[in-house]
């Protein structure tokens, strides 16, 4: 065999593999991490923290408002471009370090290493108001959409599965308090939230 032949299969090999791994830990519609891959990241970083004598790690559920009124109203084509426009805007307002996760559906994980849930809710509450702004257009008609959102942290809750828990429970208090708001979850406080009104 000759030795480029050789270079050339490993090197499509390797692109291959590349490809399925990307498929394995990759959202297919956005492109963020997938459901599987958000809760190992967590894990990590709580791990990595925990080694580091307790720096904060905050944890963010967000879902779409009246995601099922968008589709039925306008179709699930404009809900996909509206779950990918929420996903950009996370990618371009959120750091470099931080680790964005389509949990399923119109939901999403957010992972801030070294950020504490009060400084966590204040950038996604900035995120929120931002993105609420943006004008979506459904044929002749233009709508906008808003999202609500959950955060607690470490080391307020030290295990990932309770960290993730205590989130989705404040995202729940968020839409039982009327949605377009992020509520922060504290251990032992009563929850904190931030809205349009």
């Amino acid at each position: 065999i000759s030795s480029s032949h050789l270079i050339r299969s490993v090197t499509i090999r390797a692109e291959r593999a590349r490809t399925l791994r990307s498929f394995m830990v990759r959202d297919n519609l956005t492109g963020l991490l997938n459901h599987t891959r958000i809760k190992e990241q967590l894990k990590q970083e709580i791990a990595r923290a925990s080694r580091r004598e307790g720096a904060p790690v905050a944890f963010a559920m967000l879902d779409i408002d009246n995601f099922k009124q968008i589709n039925d109203v306008h179709g699930h084509p404009v809900g996909d471009r509206v779950i990918k426009t929420l996903a950009r805007v996370l990618q371009q307002r959120l750091r470099q370090t931080d680790f964005i996760g389509r949990y399923g559906g119109e939901e999403f994980g957010v992972i801030m290493p070294d950020a504490t849930a009060h400084e966590a809710r204040n950038v996604l509450d900035a995120v929120r108001q931002s993105f609420s702004r943006i004008v979506h257009a459904a044929g002749n008609e233009n709508f906008h959409v808003t999202f609500s959102g959950g955060v607690a942290a470490f080391p307020d809750y030290d295990d990932a599965g309770e960290l993730a828990t205590r989130a989705d429970e404040a995202l729940y208090q968020a839409k039982t308090a009327g949605r377009n708001r992020i509520h922060e979850l504290h251990d032992g406080d009563d929850e904190r939230h931030t809205d349009d009104g």
